[in-house]
């Protein structure tokens, strides 16, 4: 792997840099794709079942949140009750809620199967060697794909998860998966009361993965457009 690759990936690589220094707040929606522009191409992006994104309407809120985020910060996804309550001009508790990122220097950069494989081990090899990080317990990965690696993580503390929030112990599963030859960032979060609401983050977390892949077959043309939203 290339010495600039190599450190793109150091510890707990990308996926858990953003766990370490921050997210967002979404949930599930109506299971529509919408387009999302990342430098140089399109990405066709379904949104998690159940919820809906919100980044077009309430700008002011992700903005709040990007402010926190490693990575670039590009769609929340909340449930429909949350979004009536944030047209209200509340801060509503967000129970569940998704998110999706990409990485500042990948945005619209072509990645290979290959290198992607590389930065895949890699990662798995990181969390299989990490308990816990800056107070966040990792679980272990629960999924591995040819383009994507899945693992769950829970904090017990105030983080930069819950910003606007009050703290609470959260249960968290994370993606990182290739799209079309784009590396992104996936997550669902929920509050954490028991076992259920893990294995809730995982499937959920899955199926949204599942979809978003399965939309954008590898070599698919995308025209070119200009960074997000």
């Amino acid at each position: 792997m290339p010495a600039a690759a190599n450190a793109r990936w150091s510890p707990c690589i990308k996926l858990l840099r953003l766990a370490v220094l921050g997210a967002s707040f979404l949930c599930v929606g109506f299971a529509l794709a919408q387009p999302i522009h990342f430098r140089g191409r399109v990405l066709e992006v379904p949104d998690p079942e159940g919820f809906q994104p919100i980044a077009k309407a309430f700008p002011s809120y992700l903005a709040v949140i990007q402010t926190a985020t490693a990575n670039g910060l590009v769609e929340d996804y909340v449930d429909p009750g949350a979004v009536r309550e944030l047209k209200a001009g509340r801060n509503p508790p967000m129970e569940r809620f998704f998110q999706l990122h990409v990485g500042r220097q990948d945005d619209g950069r072509p990645v290979s199967p290959a290198e992607f494989t590389l930065a895949r081990n890699r990662v798995q090899s990181e969390i299989a060697r990490k308990a816990t990080l800056n107070g966040y317990g990792f679980l272990g990965a629960f999924r591995l794909e040819p383009w994507g690696i899945f693992c769950s993580f829970r904090t017990r503390s105030a983080t930069p998860f819950l910003a606007l929030q009050p703290a609470r112990e959260l249960i968290a599963s994370s993606a990182l998966v290739l799209v079309d030859g784009q590396e992104l960032y996936l997550y669902s979060f929920a509050t954490y009361k028991g076992e259920p609401d893990r294995q809730w983050a995982e499937r959920s977390l899955s199926a949204w993965a599942d979809r978003l892949h399965a939309a954008n077959p590898e070599g698919r043309k995308s025209p070119d457009s200009p960074k997000h939203h």
